[in-house]
């Protein structure tokens, strides 16, 4: 006979050898009653899920400063690594020592990146032999491929022609093919290459293609700086736009825009979004000692200007004084356009002016019409401006707003009585505004 405590040890044993992941975590939460603030507590759990980075161009006219700006972001971000698709440096030189300047350079902005980043070569970085040659030297193989999760990454060179030009050499085919074929029961294929062959060249693309067709299958490309996703017989394609490198930057409609690739490696599959580098933000992006130097921007107090006064009721001419207040300690540039209602002149109608770092610009604006007008009939005129800040730590910053330039005549207040300064207050009971609480008001008597 057995005993019901014979396969206990066992048991331990294998509970024991049970990875951590397998012991799905529980929110502890004390809450009673039958209303719950929150609509689940089954936590989304998946130990086999990871996130991870694609970056895109960073060269063809590049912006200094941009692809910097987004290794700090993906810090913030923390994905486990961070794939490239090419185009990391210039090129487009023809020295050794020159490319090697070129490298440095990129590796002082890629150095500031905490998790690892995997390269992937693009036309300018072994678009010419020796700059092929330089690439090896520094960087390794331009084509090769890992497994994580049991996804395999596919990285490929799509430089590989003759002479490094656009296309894969027969070796790097048989290469593929041998690597696509030793590892069929993947759970995802992923391959990441600088050009997008499957809308620039079909024919390349054919030779690798049937070799994915079989197999959930995700691929990421750039080299046209500008978005493009695609599905084909199974296959979905994501080109990406830049980040740093040229482009109009026209907006996500046409495609250009600076952004990253954040996907979330699922058993379904991956999950993808393009995150915009202007919409990645640090925690600390407006301290309250920020607050109070752009004070006078919140308020719109920055920018004011004067009211034209007339006597009598007709306007035909009048000098308004514009202040405009830079209140940090970097030179502001700012432009503005002055808009006028019909029948009236500006002079000047616009200012384009460099206000140094703490100090305030005081101009004026002449108002002309053409011939007197009722001042009752007047709209105001317009400044609409722009300032522009330029930082050489952080991204640049522009603001924009309105003032309005008011003409109209001086009003007489009648009162009934003297007004005596005493602190007595029981003769005020009858003013049309209650106060219950007190609070600032902010406002601007000429706005």
């Amino acid at each position: 006979m057995f005993s019901r405590f014979a396969y206990l040890p066992i048991t331990i044993a294998l509970l024991l050898a049970l990875p951590l992941w397998a012991q799905v975590p529980e929110i502890q939460q004390q809450v009673e009653g039958p209303k719950k603030p929150w609509t689940s507590l089954d936590v989304r759990f998946a130990p086999r899920d990871f996130q991870f980075a694609v970056v895109t161009d960073n060269t063809g006219t590049p912006r200094p400063g941009i692809f910097r700006e987004a290794m700090d972001k993906l810090n913030l971000l923390q994905p486990s690594f961070v794939m490239s698709i090419g185009d990391l440096i210039d090129g487009y030189v023809d020295t050794s020592a020159e490319l090697h300047d070129q490298w440095d350079d990129f590796m002082l902005d890629l150095n500031v990146l905490k998790v690892p980043f995997f390269f992937v070569p693009g036309n300018h970085d072994v678009g010419r032999p020796l700059w092929y040659d330089v690439y090896r030297e520094r960087i390794g193989p331009t084509y090769y491929y890992f497994i994580y999760q049991d996804v395999l990454f596919l990285c490929l060179d799509s430089n590989d022609g003759e002479r490094h030009g656009t296309g894969y050499s027969e070796e790097q085919m048989e290469w593929a093919k041998k690597v696509l074929a030793d590892h069929p029961d993947v759970r995802w294929t992923l391959v990441f290459q600088h050009k997008p062959f499957w809308l620039s060249s079909p024919k390349d693309w054919e030779r690798l293609r049937p070799a994915l067709a079989d197999r959930p299958c995700t691929v990421f490309a750039g080299h046209i700086h500008n978005y493009v996703y695609a599905e084909d017989k199974g296959i979905r394609y994501i080109t990406m736009g830049t980040t740093g490198g040229g482009t109009p930057l026209r907006g996500e409609a046409l495609g250009e825009f600076d952004h990253v690739m954040w996907v979330t490696m699922t058993d379904d599959g991956p999950i993808m979004a393009a995150l915009a580098l202007d919409g990645i933000l640090p925690v600390d992006l407006r301290t309250a000692e920020k607050a109070k130097q752009m004070e006078v921007f919140s308020r719109n107090s920055a920018v004011t200007a004067s009211p034209i006064l007339v006597e009598g009721g007709k306007f035909s001419d009048g000098t308004s004084r514009l202040e405009i207040l830079n209140p940090l300690d970097q030179p502001l540039r700012f432009d503005g356009l002055i808009e006028t209602p019909e029948g009236l002149i500006a002079t000047p109608n616009a200012l384009h002016e460099i206000i140094p770092a703490g100090e305030k610009l005081s101009t004026e604006v002449r108002l002309q019409s053409e011939q007197p007008v009722d001042v009752a009939a007047l709209q105001p005129a317009v400044l609409h401006w722009e300032a522009h800040y330029d930082f050489a730590q952080a991204p640049s910053m522009d603001l924009e707003g309105k003032r309005r330039i008011v003409i109209e005549t001086e009003h007489a207040i009648p009162v009934a009585r003297d007004i005596a300064v005493d602190g007595n207050l029981e003769d005020w009971d009858d003013l049309p505004y209650v106060v219950t609480q007190p609070a600032d008001v902010y406002t601007n008597e000429q706005s």
